[in-house]
């Protein structure tokens, strides 16, 4: 008879950032679900906006469709390294050099991204940015 492999125990922390993560890909996957279901075109998601450093925008809409040229984008905000000083500084740079590339950065609590007023105010700020 073969022996069971022995399961791998996961410290409570762990277990708490999988969960984490399996939450968060719910929230993108809702949040694009409301987007298509408001006529919003589709974000291009974790895009790479910056040549020098490998800064991602969690969503973006291009305008026009070249993202080379900026447009709107949205991050959504977590408790992880956003809550740290080292985190808000280095997302402070990224934002302000977003803006530079003419992106129109918009910022939600990551809790907040599944929800009508986040909808609406993408929505506004693509009606802006036309």
């Amino acid at each position: 008879m073969k022996a069971k492999p022995k399961a791998k125990k996961r410290t409570a922390q762990s277990l708490r950032t999988l969960k984490g993560l399996e939450t968060e890909k719910l929230r993108r996957k809702g949040f694009l679900q409301m987007c298509a279901d408001a006529g919003l075109p589709e974000p291009i998601t974790e895009y790479e906006f910056h040549n020098m450093r490998a800064w991602r925008l969690d969503f973006v809409w291009p305008i026009p469709e070249d993202a080379s040229n900026g447009g709107v984008a949205l991050e959504s905000d977590g408790n992880g390294r956003h809550t740290r000083w080292s985190g808000f500084r280095e997302d402070a740079i990224k934002r302000n050099e977003a803006q530079l590339a003419n992106w129109l950065v918009l910022h939600v609590p990551s809790s907040e991204l599944c929800t009508d007023s986040t909808v609406a105010l993408v929505k506004r700020a693509l009606e802006a940015r036309q």
